[in-house]
């Protein structure tokens, strides 16, 4: 018997000793706020410019699920090589739709919508301003 208790001790301290053991979410280093993992988007994409014709200078943003949008929130418009190419101001959410007031720029028919880092927001700043008019 005292052999089977040695062998349980033994294999039980082995076990514990083991590297690559599961760690737990205590153990794990806490990350400061506005970290974020590998390859997550510095601008997370909120939606995707509709088409159609710009009535009194507002556009319709076609939303992705949980975009998290409030009226008065600032959106650049990028194409697929991701130059700005508007900056847009949230007027009105119904649903899964934005209504969008342009700024700055023309955006592309499908541009894509983000919420934007500073320097994107700095570089839609840039594009020329609205015509009252569009």
């Amino acid at each position: 018997m005292n052999r089977l208790a040695d062998l349980a001790i033994a294999l039980l301290l082995v076990g514990c000793a083991t590297p690559g053991a599961p760690t737990t979410d205590r153990e794990q280093p806490e990350l400061p706020p506005f970290a974020k993992p590998a390859g997550t988007p510095r601008s997370p994409r909120v939606g995707f410019v509709l088409p159609g014709a710009p009535a009194g200078g507002l556009l319709a943003v076609s939303l992705l699920p949980n975009a998290g949008l409030r009226p008065g929130d600032i959106l650049v418009s990028r194409n697929q090589t991701l130059v700005p190419t508007a900056l847009l101001q949230v007027e009105e959410l119904q649903g899964h739709i934005a209504v969008v007031k342009r700024l700055r720029g023309q955006p592309g028919t499908k541009d894509e919508a983000v919420l934007p880092t500073a320097e994107l927001r700095k570089a839609a700043e840039t594009l020329p301003l609205a015509s009252p008019s569009s």
